[in-house]
């Protein structure tokens, strides 16, 4: 074979091999971006929840303390 055939066959598979390193790098970089991005959006919605949780929980609380201290009062 010609040494010039080989060094542009040579330059081109750099150039493809370095193109696909590249694609995938961004494709595993943005891959992992949206499943970071999923779990902080399920990591917010659990804490509105369990916030909602604690607050009426507590509520419920204060209310069925004071029925039971009007109770025993009487």
């Amino acid at each position: 074979m010609n040494s010039g055939l080989i060094a542009g066959l040579a330059a081109i598979s750099g150039s493809i091999v370095g193109a696909f390193g590249s694609v995938v790098g961004t494709w595993i970089t943005t891959r992992h971006q949206d499943l970071r991005d999923l779990l902080a959006k399920q990591i917010v919605r659990r804490e509105a929840l369990y916030s909602d949780f604690i607050t009426e929980s507590a509520r419920l609380l204060v209310t069925r303390w004071s029925t039971i201290r009007a109770i025993l009062r009487n």
